[in-house]
């Protein structure tokens, strides 16, 4: 298992014996060290393929780097430093989001220009979608959570509020089905 020329840069390990426990792997070494290994194996109910490394896991393409598993399990795609579980910098396409956890937030966190949320057929707004998490409201703020322009709860209730967000300047109240101004 050499290159010529070169004395030790690729070990191939065959399969272990059948069962639980390591199987078939390559380790990738320097003159000095081992620098990386990729070992596939059964774990006892699924089959794993594993890159070991001591730091990053970058994949690349073109001679670029297009995504990294950093040594705490973050992936950045387009992004050599993720701060997040998955960090991406540039576009993402998908069928479908779901944010799922306490306090969820999506935040638009761009320096400067405008955030859209744009959609081809509708958005959909389903407010505790009957969780019976107590009295849910969907709102659009300014200036943070400091000022409010539109409110809309659980129970139907609809506000519009003035410049500052304090006062609803117009209103439907849901559970008296009167309109206010």
């Amino acid at each position: 298992n050499s290159v010529v020329g070169v004395a030790t840069p690729l070990k191939i390990r065959n399969a272990v014996a059948a069962g639980n426990g390591r199987g078939a792997g390559i380790t990738f070494e320097g003159s000095l060290n081992t620098f990386g290994r990729i070992e596939g194996f059964y774990s006892g109910t699924d089959e794993q393929i594993q890159l070991y490394s001591t730091g990053s896991t970058t994949f690349n393409t073109a001679g670029a780097e297009a995504m990294r598993i950093d040594a705490s399990g973050n992936v950045g795609i387009g992004t050599s430093s993720p701060a997040t579980a998955l960090d991406v910098t540039g576009t993402v396409t998908a069928d479908g989001l779901t944010v799922d956890a306490a306090g969820a937030s999506i935040a638009f966190t761009g320096a400067s220009g405008n955030n859209f949320i744009t959609a081809k057929q509708g958005i959909r707004v389903d407010i505790d979608s009957d969780n019976n998490q107590g009295a849910t409201t969907f709102d659009i703020t300014h200036g943070g959570a400091t000022g409010t322009v539109f409110s809309a709860s659980e129970s139907g209730d609809v506000s519009f509020y003035e410049d500052t967000g304090t006062t609803a300047k117009f209103f439907w109240d849901a559970s008296t089905e009167r309109l206010g101004i």
